[in-house]
């Protein structure tokens, strides 16, 4: 932990102009106070650097390891596609550091369940990104059908319809407001299995714990 008392983040993943760590976690990060982002990691040197220097971050390296080694970082996370999720999460538990991976946390099963063994037996906190169940639409809905607005839920039904997948003007006033709330917003224009996660929250009477594997 830096002298300061903040927890210093290192995010693999993270581009200027594309992705889910530059709209979301950005400005929630900015928005916390006890957090300050420390360092980025993308394939390349060069993206890296970039992102370094557009988000105004000290350090950048190009290899995932490394960045979790480094002194200066408290916490990885992680926000590459799933697929490459394995690697830098069981970097940042190997070097003994904290880690928060999006959702879904692995490939398959048996790969969650790899990173949860490794994570709990080094001991480090460890989340996957289901940060969208705290969103106040989603606590707002729930607690109608809590209090019984629409009467007694028996089924359900969600239907999604998403031709561009993506709002990116939502994205980009996510990008420059430092603001949970946009952030969250953002998140809920993702694709299906997020709208699957968020309707789910929002008819059950309590949030799962996603503070865990």
């Amino acid at each position: 932990m830096a002298d300061s008392g903040k927890i210093r983040v290192g995010i693999v993943g993270l581009s200027p102009q594309r992705g889910f760590a530059s709209i979301a976690h950005i400005p929630a990060l900015h928005a916390l106070s006890d957090f300050e982002i420390a360092a980025v990691c993308t394939t390349r040197q060069e993206s890296a650097d970039a992102a370094a220097r557009h988000f105004g971050i000290a350090l950048a390296f190009s290899n995932a390891e490394e960045l979790a080694r480094h002194p200066g970082v408290d916490l990885v996370t992680v926000t590459v596609k799933v697929p490459d999720h394995y690697r830098p999460v069981m970097a940042a538990i190997n070097a003994g550091k904290h880690v928060y991976c999006e959702w879904p946390l692995g490939r398959n099963t048996a790969e969650a369940q790899q990173m949860l063994d490794a994570a709990e037996r080094k001991g480090v906190r460890h989340a996957v990104g289901l940060q969208g169940q705290w969103s106040p639409t989603v606590d707002y809905v729930r607690d109608l059908v809590t209090d019984g607005y629409v009467g007694k839920v028996l089924t359900a039904t969600l239907i999604g319809c998403a031709p561009k997948l993506y709002d990116w003007g939502l994205a980009r006033r996510a990008r420059t407001t430092a603001s949970p709330i946009f952030a969250s917003a953002a998140h809920q224009r993702q694709p299906p299995a997020h709208h699957a996660e968020f309707f789910r929250c929002s008819i059950k009477k309590t949030r799962t714990d996603s503070r865990r594997y």
